[in-house]
């Protein structure tokens, strides 16, 4: 291989690097980790990742209301809450970096199936184009 191509192709190595390591989080507090179908495709599990606990506060406040918007159908999901149980979302009183948080959304008439993109929506802030697993 020539050498003077080395720094070219290390260049593109960070980039891509960059790129895949902060495409879904626009603030990079949270990286979603997966959006899944579960329970025969009745709810939706959103598993999210924080990287920055006060950022990711401001992100999912304790009161907050997150939404899940199909992009094709635009049909919109809440999360479920139970009266016994509460809410089916994991908003801890303080994130801690490096670890995975859940939330549920129920998906009664299942108009979200594996392959659609959706927009993860909380207060002003969006995360959108994931892919459903």
């Amino acid at each position: 291989m020539n050498k003077r191509f080395l720094p070219v192709l290390g260049f593109l190595a960070i980039a891509i690097g960059l790129y895949l390591a902060f495409r879904n989080a626009p603030d990079r507090a949270v990286e979603i980790v997966s959006v899944r179908t579960t329970a025969a495709g009745m709810m939706l599990d959103v598993r999210y990742r924080v990287a920055d606990g006060k950022a990711a506060k401001s992100f999912f406040p304790k009161k907050s209301k997150p939404l899940l918007i199909n992009e094709k159908s635009g049909a919109t999901l809440a999360v479920p809450v139970p009266p016994k149980v509460g809410p089916l979302k994991q908003i801890p009183d303080e994130f801690k970096p490096d670890r995975t948080y859940f939330m549920f959304f129920a998906n009664p008439g299942r108009h979200v199936k594996a392959g659609d993109l959706v927009t993860l929506v909380s207060g002003d802030r969006k995360i959108e184009h994931l892919r459903v697993q």
